[in-house]
């Protein structure tokens, strides 16, 4: 069982202002021993911020799809010239190759997760899809596994890399069905709020904020159970 907290990886600035600490990213047959470097198809996944009032420089990525999750704070973000307010708890997708600046309007940082998204050799051509900035308050509310509460942000259709994501919150004292997956594929579940064992196997780790769990495709099952009295609440982003 593998879990990182963003405070164990390295920081670099990416966008002219954006502080990242990439925890996870893909495997590199030639170098093994790097931590963190487990993802199958994604291409990283980190924690970033922005300080307050401050904005990033334009940058695009050719063959790739960037997708923010604002955690904390709020302000714009611009994409080739199609701007839109944003909030806690918006999911942005930002298409391939389009210039795109994300604006801090609040007086204190605002805190993000990134997703990185490789598009496939035959997808190269498609159009990209538009930006999408959709909040998790505007899903219905849909049950899975005995108790993940489950607010839907992206669908593999929004996203030429087939990227998901979605908030999964646990309410107190709540144990969640133990599954598996199927091989070839990422799942990660980012802790933003409350508490959690996390159950890979027969391995139990406590998963608070900050701390992330890749749940591997295997003949292992994985479950989150929720020990305390208040809701533990996940950012959930797969590809399979």
């Amino acid at each position: 069982m593998i879990m990182r907290n963003w405070l164990e990886s390295d920081l670099e600035v990416t966008h002219g202002n954006l502080v990242e600490w990439r925890i996870l990213t893909r495997a590199d047959p030639k170098d093994t021993g790097k931590p963190g470097a487990i993802l199958n198809h994604l291409v990283s996944f980190a924690r970033a911020t922005i300080d307050a009032e401050c904005y990033t420089s334009a940058a695009s990525h050719d063959n790739l799809e960037e997708i923010f999750y604002v955690a904390k704070g709020g302000g714009s973000i611009n994409v080739g010239g199609d701007q839109r307010s944003v909030r806690d708890g918006d999911v942005i997708l930002v298409p391939p190759s389009r210039s795109h600046i994300l604006v801090n309007e609040q007086k204190e940082p605002m805190e993000l997760l990134v997703v990185l998204g490789e598009i496939p050799p035959e997808k190269r051509k498609t159009e990209a899809n538009k930006l999408v900035v959709r909040n998790w308050r505007q899903s219905p509310i849909e049950k899975g596994h005995w108790n993940h509460l489950v607010r839907g942000l992206l669908k593999p259709a929004d996203s030429l890399c087939g990227i998901s994501a979605i908030i999964v919150e646990i309410e107190g004292m709540k144990a969640c069905e133990p599954h598996s997956h199927a091989p070839g594929g990422d799942e990660l579940w980012y802790t933003l709020e409350g508490e959690a064992l996390h159950c890979v196997g027969q391995e139990v780790r406590r998963q608070l904020p900050g701390y992330i769990v890749p749940a591997y495709p295997s003949e292992y099952t994985h479950a989150q159970i929720n020990p305390t009295d208040k809701p533990v609440k996940f950012f959930y982003v797969s590809l399979y």
